[in-house]
């Protein structure tokens, strides 16, 4: 595709139950192997309804009584034994520094950011 003229762009979720940093290096180590234009970086979001959220609810990792919806895309919802919120943040710069010009989308990112502040 890249030959071709046709962006190839990563989707990279952080953070699910189980995440450490071995499974980090996978994905860092991964990417370094593909041919990609750009990459997407989100953190997992336990939607209310998904076995996620259940599962998340049922460990005592979160609680019921939070308000979790699509404004928390660009927050980290949770903390596990396996990985803190500044973890998952430092994690994420890491992977977007793979590459540097992300342009337009680390523009809609930054904006999504303000937004929710």
């Amino acid at each position: 595709f890249t030959a071709a003229g046709v962006p190839v762009v990563g989707f990279i979720l952080l953070g699910m139950p189980g995440e450490n940093a071995h499974h980090f290096q996978q994905t860092v180590d991964l990417l370094k192997r593909l041919n990609l234009t750009s990459i997407v970086v989100s953190f997992v979001v336990p939607f209310p309804g998904t076995d996620l959220y259940h599962q998340l609810i049922q460990q005592g990792i979160l609680d019921s009584n939070e308000q979790i919806g699509i404004d928390n895309l660009n927050s980290i919802s949770y903390e596990t034994g396996d990985f803190t919120g500044d973890e998952l943040i430092n994690r994420k710069n890491r992977l977007k520094s793979m590459f540097p010009s992300l342009g337009v989308l680390s523009e809609i990112e930054q904006q999504a950011l303000c937004s929710n502040t």
